[in-house]
């Protein structure tokens, strides 16, 4: 197991509360528990809803004239001015 999977699923399950927990503490579950709390998770949560919810935001983030591709076409601007200002002095 990985380090940072403790720091994922907490993020993911408590901060972002898009996804399921699927173990609690040293015991692992049994496949078919595992298998019955996924199931369940598939549904209409509102884990899921909160998941579509985040998708939508980045896709508008990212899209044509969103946060992200404003910031990105700033920077690509000011990264073209240093180097314009590094190559005339």
């Amino acid at each position: 197991m990985g380090l940072d999977q403790y720091t994922n699923a907490r993020l993911l399950v408590d901060e972002l509360g898009v996804g399921i927990r699927g173990a609690e503490g040293e015991r692992v579950p049994e496949a078919w528990e595992l298998g019955k709390r996924i199931a369940k998770g598939l549904g209409t949560t509102k884990e899921r809803v909160r998941a579509e919810e985040l998708r939508d935001a980045a896709l508008r983030a990212v899209g044509n004239g969103g946060s992200s591709h404003r910031e990105l076409d700033a920077m690509v601007k000011l990264l073209n001015e240093v180097h314009l200002e590094k190559t005339t002095t």
